[in-house]
């Protein structure tokens, strides 16, 4: 019960209408690209934990959601369907709320990446932003690769810009290495 309270009043005073937003200390405008993606562990809405640590190594697209967020609930199928054509891009969303309200939703637009609970907002607080729903690109090495995406489409453009970038480097490489090869068979003149 103390740890509630002290949340509780974290909360009054985050939203105490004689300290405008504007004079808060707390950072509302979204990490910038380049910034560290700040770590955590949070309980599945299946059952265990994830932490953000373990996708190191892979690409991430964070995202920032409630089962209530109307807009959300526009992104989640869409969602869904991008992230089976980008198998390089990990989803994983941070939801609000109770597990069984998210169980329901995750279920009724059939989401199969990884969601974990936040409790009020306190990997918001972390990622600076107060709204659902957005995003975070994550690279490998766990930074972040783009600034903020708000809303559905912004959103989508991200994943989708992300991927074809992911194609284009795959691509790139692939023929550097056709290059080399070729190189290496060229016989030379004497």
């Amino acid at each position: 019960a103390p740890r509630q309270l002290e949340t509780q009043q974290e909360n009054e005073s985050d939203d105490n209408s004689s300290d405008p937003l504007a004079k808060s200390r707390i950072a509302r405008d979204g990490l910038k690209q380049g910034t560290p993606a700040p770590n955590f562990t949070l309980p599945l809405i299946a059952d265990g934990e994830l932490s953000l640590e373990q996708y190191r190594g892979q690409k991430v697209l964070l995202v920032f959601s409630a089962p209530d967020c109307g807009p959300c609930n526009v992104l989640a199928p869409e969602l869904q369907k991008l992230s089976r054509r980008t198998p390089d891009i990990q989803v994983i969303m941070v939801s609000r709320g109770d597990r069984e309200t998210n169980l329901i939703k995750a279920r009724e637009h059939d989401l199969t990446f990884p969601i974990v609970l936040q409790r009020q907002w306190e990997i918001s607080r972390r990622y600076a932003m107060f709204a659902t729903p957005i995003a975070y690109l994550i690279d490998e090495q766990g930074i972040i690769a783009s600034d903020v995406a708000m809303g559905p489409g912004a959103i989508i453009n991200l994943l989708v810009g992300s991927a074809i970038l992911s194609l284009l480097d795959a691509r790139r490489v692939s023929d550097e290495s056709e290059m080399n090869e070729a190189a290496i068979e060229v016989p030379q003149s004497v």
